[in-house]
């Protein structure tokens, strides 16, 4: 399968429904999903299999944009995942995009969430047009705040997503340097 995108140590790639098992490992896990979305872990390897049966799907809907896998390039093991999302808003007005990342508790502290983060950023303002993109964390994620602001997005404020009040960063392509790394992206 195709990378979306390639960073030094990491693969971006499109989810196939056979890393099903692998990825229930990661969203079945409490501690993993304390911050991701509502902060439930998956119940089941079936319900994994639904929601990547869904994501896949969506990969015509919204070319370019999705929620990927993530492969540790070494050992070429599942490490995560990475998105790139519209964010349910106002009609009448066009779609954030937020960037996202997930990894499976074995590879927390390595950098991955960083290498992700900036290589996602990048990956939306060169190859996607991108014009800002926006990042969203629970208050008291404080990792996951200094991944963001390594990746060049400011905090702007705090405001409801998902029924939490998550706090917003963001990044506009006029300050594209400061938003992301030269590091190729594959």
């Amino acid at each position: 399968m195709d990378p979306i995108l390639e960073t030094e140590r990491l693969v971006v790639r499109r989810w196939a429904p056979d890393d099903a098992e692998v990825a229930f490992a990661i969203y079945g896990n409490p501690e993993v999903m304390r911050y991701v979305g509502t902060g439930h872990a998956h119940p089941s390897v079936e319900h994994t299999q639904a929601v990547l049966a869904r994501v896949i799907a969506r990969y015509a809907e919204q070319p370019g944009l999705g929620f990927w896998a993530v492969d540790e390039k070494a050992s070429g093991r599942l490490v995560g995942g990475a998105a790139l999302l519209p964010l349910p808003g106002d009609a009448d007005a066009p779609p954030e995009i937020e960037v996202a990342y997930h990894l499976a508790h074995v590879a927390w502290g390595q950098g991955y969430a960083t290498e992700i983060a900036r290589a996602c950023v990048r990956y939306g303002f060169e190859r996607l047009g991108l014009k800002r993109i926006i990042g969203l964390v629970y208050p008291e994620n404080a990792a996951s705040r200094r991944v963001l602001e390594k990746a060049g997005l400011a905090w702007e404020g705090r405001d409801h997503y998902f029924g939490h009040e998550l706090d917003r960063f963001a990044c506009e392509v006029t300050t594209r340097t400061a938003c992301a790394s030269d590091d190729p992206i594959g």
